[in-house]
């Protein structure tokens, strides 16, 4: 879950380094990868200034015995150049005791860690995960954390499914995927929900090369942003540009 631009201003190259040496890492010995880079734009934001661009880059992979995700935002505006990354480490029940997944609702029951940074921000989180046999949808998980960060008294929770859809409408091709975090009172900060869906047209498939380029939107909601900030919430819009290797 992002943090306030004062928890994360980056004044060195050394997070952004750090983020790229975790990819050939993240990589070995991987049963099946995906990355990609992205680009958003979006002008209604709350707190400091109102328009941003933010690059993305997001990786995840399968192995033995569980899968990565690891994404890291580059947040420019006019004032400040920010950067804020996840990594969600899981540990698969199934996968550990030599089966590949049960065929009923529930996939797999895994282990699932969290490590969220920015330049003087970091908070860990550990639980359990479930992977469901939704219809259609290519994933859909849900895991529950217990939440701690550095910064506050305290533990909490945090509630996070994650999903994605792919689907047609004639000969187009699209995906609905995004992510929930649901999070507790920690300290002095209050619950607070992000929910942030994306929309995407895979505007590759018209030239013959699906599944690499799409453009759409992200819309994000956050509900007491920050935790620190009650009755306000975030509603934001941001044109996206999404490319896949």
């Amino acid at each position: 879950m992002p943090q306030p631009a004062s928890a994360l201003r980056s004044r060195s190259p050394w997070l952004v380094l750090f983020c790229a040496s975790l990819l050939p890492a993240l990589s070995y010995a991987a049963d099946w990868q995906s990355a990609n880079v992205q680009y958003l734009h979006g002008n209604d934001f709350d707190f400091g200034d109102k328009s941003r661009d933010i690059i993305t880059v997001e990786y995840a992979n399968g192995w033995t015995y569980g899968d990565n995700f690891f994404f890291a935002d580059v947040i420019k505006s006019d004032h400040n150049d920010e950067v804020y990354g996840e990594f969600s480490p899981r540990l698969s029940f199934t996968k550990m005791a030599g089966g590949k997944g049960w065929d009923g609702p529930v996939k797999d029951v895994l282990l699932a860690g969290q490590v969220n940074f920015g330049e003087d921000f970091r908070a860990h989180l550990y639980g359990f995960g479930v992977d469901l046999n939704v219809p259609g949808f290519a994933f859909f998980q849900v895991n529950l954390y217990v939440r701690d960060d550095e910064n506050l008294d305290g533990k909490t929770w945090q509630l996070s499914p994650a999903w994605l859809l792919p689907f047609s409408i004639g000969s187009t091709r699209w995906t609905f995927g995004g992510f929930l975090d649901y999070a507790g009172d920690e300290g002095d900060s209050k619950k607070n929900l992000l929910f942030v869906p994306q929309l995407l047209l895979d505007v590759g498939a018209f030239w013959g090369e699906p599944d690499h380029l799409s453009v759409g939107i992200e819309y994000s909601y956050w509900k007491n942003k920050f935790g620190n900030h009650i009755g306000v919430d975030e509603e934001v819009v941001q044109a996206m540009v999404k490319w896949t290797f």
